[in-house]
């Protein structure tokens, strides 16, 4: 009777392992694709902007706190026209200097830094573009789509090509 007990009870965790694991994998693996989109994202971003006065390297900050940090990490190396790619992770907002051409900002808000001249700032925290922020990245019928604040690019000097703004989902002048 003992064993039957203790083997309707094993089997009643294996099944709860099973069913629990079923539930959050695919969540985990969700989120997981969703920052490989935005990191994908911000590379092509990237290639149709143009940065003045930028060298033959063009440095992308990022947290190294935030999800897409791996997939941004990918990026490294590649290139964006003639300039070659390079990414630097910091440990906080605070440490976004003048040598990032590019600031990436997972779920922090814009005005958490002061752009540059010549630094393009991209992030997902909720209506990133609206509130100063350059290229906001937005969920959109179960797509990661972009809004573009020109207005705000152009006064830091960064321009974008005229396919990448007919792409966007929203431009702001």
């Amino acid at each position: 009777m003992r064993s039957i007990i203790s083997r309707c009870v094993l089997i009643g965790l294996v099944g709860i392992i099973c069913a629990a694991s079923v539930l959050f994998t695919p969540t985990v693996a969700h989120a997981q694709d969703k920052s490989r989109v935005r990191a994908a994202l911000v590379y092509n971003i990237i290639r149709f902007a143009r940065f003045p006065d930028a060298g033959d390297t063009l440095v992308l900050c990022a947290l190294a706190s935030d999800q897409s940090a791996p997939h941004l990490r990918a990026i490294e190396g590649r290139r964006a026209g003639s300039q070659r790619i390079r990414v630097s992770l910091l440990s906080s907002a605070r440490q976004v200097s003048g040598n990032c051409d590019i600031v990436y900002l997972d779920s922090a808000l814009p005005d958490t830094i002061r752009p540059a001249r010549g630094q393009l700032v991209i992030g997902s925290a909720r209506n990133f573009a609206d509130r100063g922020g350059m290229v906001g990245l937005i969920e959109f019928g179960g797509q990661v789509r972009f809004v573009i604040n020109d207005g705000a690019a152009g006064r830091a000097g960064v321009r974008f090509s005229s396919q990448l703004l007919q792409l966007a989902a929203r431009v702001i002048t």
